[in-house]
């Protein structure tokens, strides 16, 4: 009896221990494209992946109807974005889960809306959506712009002071690290 205990609880810390370290990440690097001098990163919605756009000025995580509607989101409501500096009518649609390698944000409102030919002309018809304050808001961001990378590392708590080195600037929710001229 005893040795069936003890294979059962060296089972269960196996099982338990096992997890790819994505599934931990605290912290990722991934790297990023220029779209119109706005940033372009690769994001999994509800596990597919898209391209989105950084869009700290957004209130809400926007997608496009019709990928909204290809990924079978449940509209639960009506809602106005912003987005990219203005206001739109937008659906309110329910996402089970928005990622970045490993780090998620589950149960995520997020607006459906059309995207205008400008916008897909301007920034590519692969866009998808732009990825707001909602989601963003979880992290400190880090923008390595000479090497095109963004590092998203989960925060605990807000600390409201910028730090500036030289002349860079680290902003703890929205941080720079290094200037493209470096």
């Amino acid at each position: 009896m005893l040795k069936r205990i003890l294979i059962i609880i060296a089972m269960f810390c196996a099982l338990a221990s096992y997890c790819p370290d994505s599934a931990h990440a605290q912290t990722v690097t991934v790297p990023f494209e220029f779209r119109a001098n706005l940033i372009a990163v690769k994001i999994n919605v509800n596990g597919i992946s898209k391209i989105f756009v950084l869009d700290t000025g957004a209130s809400k995580t926007v997608i496009e109807k019709k990928t909204a509607e290809a990924l079978g989101l449940n509209v639960i409501g009506e809602a106005k974005v912003k987005l990219i500096g203005r206001e739109v009518d937008a659906l309110l649609v329910q996402v089970d889960s928005i990622g970045i390698d490993g780090l998620v944000r589950h149960d995520l409102q997020c607006g459906a809306t059309n995207f205008d030919v400008g916008i897909k002309q301007m920034l590519g018809s692969d866009i998808s959506g732009f990825l707001g304050f909602d989601f963003v808001s979880e992290f400190k961001v880090s923008i390595d712009y000479c090497d095109q990378m963004i590092t998203f590392d989960r925060c605990n708590s807000v600390v409201d002071t910028t730090v500036c080195a030289g002349d860079s600037a680290i902003v703890p929710d929205f941080g720079i690290v290094r200037m493209p001229n470096d």
